[in-house]
């Protein structure tokens, strides 16, 4: 008997880590019922389990349960629902301590057209007047399973084909391609995703899923199922990018607001309003920073246009990226030739110009402390094209108390209420004049590791940029 428990080993050890190879079929009771290294009692109820549930005997496997009658009821729906399929079974080790115990069970289901799913469970025994039965509920079947819930198989499914940092879907496989779930969420980059998504082969679009009711359906069980490509993962995070999108949505005026992991450097939002008509503003829209170029001054050992300019290229203002699919574009600002041209820097003003992509990067500088390389696709890493190297700590820490400052008792003390422990808000404000009269608004800021700006095009003041801030720190999760 020992080489028979040697291929039951490894033949579970095979199951359950995934059903490794392609074609492998799933046999059903590798330990014989005599071999010597199965707990008594326990392993026969396991078996004879394992038998009459792949045999399709709901009431022979009900009656080896804890609640005879819900098992029943249960796996009858279930082989009920599924009447064309058939099911195959690897019992592996048996454990039990005192009255408890459990048993690994490798399932794999076969339907129609070659379609397979399988996964591994644990089935868990309890003793009760010394007769060992299968503690019964619906996670038995399978592991995601609850009260309830039962099995069927899905066509059409909407299989995610682009997904945020969480793993919920952005874009899913539809009849004619990838589309987005919510039509307005990350519009700024949903030609990128799209195009990436229109590049990968279509996924099998069924799935099989854990279904309540007559036909509710409640999720997609995880298991080795259709195959396909699997999703396109983003740094994006939903509920941020929302919070975004309802906060530029405040204004009547072209808005924009991105956000960043500064630990990280990975893009969790990015949104516009609906009056924006100039392409990606939030990307890449070049404007005069006006007083928030603060912030280079606050990191510049003097104000001569040498550390001016060093200053700015050491906070990222002159980065450049190749970001996969995404145009973006920094900042500029170069050593000044004359004082004219210097004193309008010094203002923000002049040949001075940013992006709220690049603002902020700048405060995400800051708050990191180390360059920062932006990221939105997890599988496709950001390529530099023009590096940077940040201050050191105690430069660093000038510009943090400038921030700091600007929240505790100047133009953004109003919003010094949403600071919290550890995730205390900086951040600089300002307005930028503009040709026709226009006067832009600014924030930029950081809490703990989220950085992001905001610009409102002629806001006029720096109140409309605060203002769309201070929603979106209110509505973030």
């Amino acid at each position: 008997m020992q080489s028979d428990r040697r291929w039951a080993i490894i033949a579970i050890v095979a199951l359950v880590a995934g059903f490794v190879g392609a074609g492998v079929w799933v046999l059903r009771n590798e330990l014989s019922p005599d071999d010597d290294a199965r707990p008594p009692g326990a392993w026969e109820t396991a078996w004879e389990y394992v038998t009459a549930f792949d045999e399709r005997k709901a009431g022979a496997a009900a009656e080896l349960t804890t609640d005879p009658k819900a098992a029943a009821e249960t796996l009858r729906r279930v082989f009920r629902k599924l009447p064309d399929a058939t099911v195959s079974s690897a019992l592996g080790e048996v454990k039990t301590a005192g009255d408890k115990g459990s048993a690994t069970v490798a399932v794999e289901w076969t339907f129609g057209d070659g379609r397979t799913f399988s996964y591994p469970t644990k089935v868990p025994l309890v003793q009760r007047s010394g007769t060992w039965l299968v503690d019964f509920s619906p996670a038995v079947v399978h592991p995601e399973l609850e009260e309830g819930q039962y099995i069927a198989v899905a066509d059409k499914v909407r299989v995610p084909a682009v997904v945020d940092s969480s793993g919920e879907p952005l874009l899913v496989w539809g009849d004619v391609g990838p589309q987005p779930v919510k039509e307005n969420r990350a519009k700024v980059v949903l030609p990128a995703m799209l195009t990436a998504a229109q590049e990968r082969k279509p996924p099998e679009r069924w799935a099989v899923v854990a279904m309540k009711g007559k036909n509710t359906r409640v999720r997609i069980l995880s298991g080795d199922g259709p195959q396909g490509a699997k999703p396109l993962p983003t740094t994006l995070s939903i509920p941020l990018q929302d919070a975004a999108q309802a906060a530029v949505d405040t204004q009547r005026k072209p808005a924009a607001l991105i956000a960043f992991r500064p630990s990280t450097g990975a893009l969790v939002a990015v949104a516009q309003n609906k009056h924006v008509d100039q392409g990606p503003i939030s990307l890449s829209g070049l404007y005069p920073p006006g007083s928030t170029f603060s912030l280079v001054r606050a990191a510049a050992e003097n104000e001569s246009a040498g550390a001016i300019a060093r200053a700015a290229s050491s906070l990222g203002w002159n980065a450049d990226f190749d970001i996969p699919g995404i145009g973006t574009e920094a900042g500029a600002v170069r050593k000044a030739g004359d004082s004219f041209q210097l004193a309008d820097q010094l203002k923000g003003q002049g040949d001075v110009v940013v992006s709220p992509f690049g603002l902020a990067l700048v405060v995400s500088t800051v708050a990191k402390g180390e360059a920062v390389t932006p990221q939105f696709w997890k599988a496709h890493p950001t390529k530099v094209l023009t590096g940077y190297q940040a201050p050191d700590e105690e430069t660093l820490a000038a510009v943090r108390e400038h921030m700091r400052t600007t929240v505790t008792e100047g133009e953004a003390s109003s919003l010094k209420s949403l600071s919290s422990g550890e995730a205390e808000l900086h951040a600089v404000t300002g307005t930028a004049r503009a040709g026709g009269g226009k006067r832009h608004s600014w924030f930029a800021g950081y809490a703990g590791d989220l950085a992001f700006a905001v610009l409102v095009e002629d806001g006029g003041s720096e109140k409309a940029a605060l203002s769309v801030a201070g929603k979106f720190l209110r509505e973030r999760p």
